[in-house]
C-alpha cells in the first residue's frame, strides 16, 4: 500500500487509511475540518449523521467515496485522542459527559468483538486461540 507525504491538507495519518482529502467546493476533508464542523455537535442529542456531515463539508454533491474519507478521518481523530463518539442511531458528536465516551467506547469494543467472533468461526477456532493466546500448561 502506497502511503501520501505528509503535508498540511494531506495528514500522514488519512493517507494510512486510504483516505485522501477530496477538494470540492466545502473544501477536503482534513482532521482540522471535522473538528470544526462539530463544534456545534456536542452531546448525544446534538448528533450529524456521516451523510449530513460529508455534505456538510464537501458541498450538497457528495459520493459514498466522501463518508469513507470522513470515516476515515473520524478514526484517525480518535486515534489521536479526540473523544469523538457516535453510533448509527446517534451520528457523530463530541463528547460531552464520561458516560456519552463510555458509550461510544462500549460500541466500538462490542462490534470489534463481533468482528473477531466472526473471523474465530470462519477458521473454526476460539476466539482466544486467534491471535495466538498463550495457554498455560495443564
Amino acid at each position: 500500500m502506497s502511503t501520501a507525504p505528509s503535508t498540511p491538507s494531506t495528514p500522514a495519518s488519512a493517507a494510512t487509511h486510504g483516505a485522501l482529502p477530496i477538494a470540492r467546493r466545502g473544501g477536503p476533508i482534513t482532521p482540522d475540518a471535522v473538528l470544526v464542523a462539530l463544534r456545534g455537535h456536542v452531546g448525544r442529542d446534538n448528533g450529524i449523521h456521516a451523510r449530513d456531515l460529508a455534505r456538510r463539508l464537501c458541498g450538497a454533491l457528495t459520493v459514498a467515496a466522501d463518508e469513507r474519507a470522513l470515516r476515515a478521518v473520524i478514526t484517525d481523530l480518535r486515534l489521536a485522542g479526540h473523544h469523538l463518539c457516535g453510533t448509527p442511531e446517534t451520528g457523530y458528536y463530541l463528547a460531552a459527559t464520561p458516560e456519552e465516551l463510555n458509550e461510544t467506547c462500549k460500541f466500538l469494543v462490542n462490534r470489534a468483538m463481533a468482528s473477531l467472533s466472526q473471523v474465530a468461526r470462519m477458521k473454526a477456532i476460539a476466539l482466544p486461540d486467534l491471535h495466538g493466546q498463550m495457554h498455560l500448561p495443564t
